[in-house]
């Protein structure tokens, strides 16, 4: 298999996951997206919007040559922070970011040339 294929073939399975969660995600804005938590879809939506941000930071950092700064801060502590930060914002913002970060995250990961893919 090309690496235009299976970079296509993972690409494909992410839409298909990702068309089922954003049908839970809308069903579910202002309320738990399931029994075993207290996110809402909105929240979900905000904070895949942030780590899809920092994920295409990242990768640009790293297609620049340059290597990422270790963490200031540990995932849950950054995960509380940013649920904090993104508690006030309208739905339809969060939605929007979260959905303009996907495609432009989408976008990059297409641009990669086949040593880039194998090391992302």
């Amino acid at each position: 298999m090309s690496y235009v294929e299976d970079r296509d073939a993972v690409l494909a399975r992410g839409n298909q996951l990702w068309d089922k969660l954003r049908a839970s995600l809308d069903a579910h804005l202002l309320e738990p997206v399931g029994a075993d938590t207290d996110w809402t879809g909105r929240e979900v939506y905000a904070h895949f919007a942030r780590w899809q941000a920092k994920t295409i930071a990242d990768l640009r950092e790293v297609l620049a040559g340059r290597h990422l700064a270790e963490p200031e801060e540990n995932e849950n502590v950054l995960n509380d922070r940013w649920r904090a930060e993104d508690r006030t914002l309208d739905t339809g913002i969060v939605i929007e970011r979260c959905l303009s970060s996907r495609v432009e995250l989408r976008a990059l990961l297409m641009s990669l040339r086949a040593e880039q893919w194998r090391t992302f």
